[in-house]
């Protein structure tokens, strides 16, 4: 795994209270942010048609690169 947490993606099922951590850095080389990367996710875990109300469906939350301690205050 990458010693790098940024290429890390944290899977977590709500329904099995079940988690997993994958290094997804092939992910985050090939977009440089928090949208370009929560749309990859939400186009590999969302399936096409599916209903939009349905347990199923992933919630994605991500940071781009201008997130970091200095810009929260």
């Amino acid at each position: 795994m990458s010693h790098n947490p940024l290429h890390r993606v944290l899977y977590i099922d709500l329904s099995t209270h079940q988690y997993l951590v994958e290094d997804r850095s092939e992910l985050f080389g090939e977009f440089i942010g928090g949208t370009g990367v929560a749309t990859r996710l939400l186009e590999e875990t969302c399936p096409p048609g599916g209903d939009p109300l349905s347990a199923l469906n992933p919630v994605i939350l991500a940071v781009g690169p201008l997130t970091g301690k200095d810009c929260v205050r």
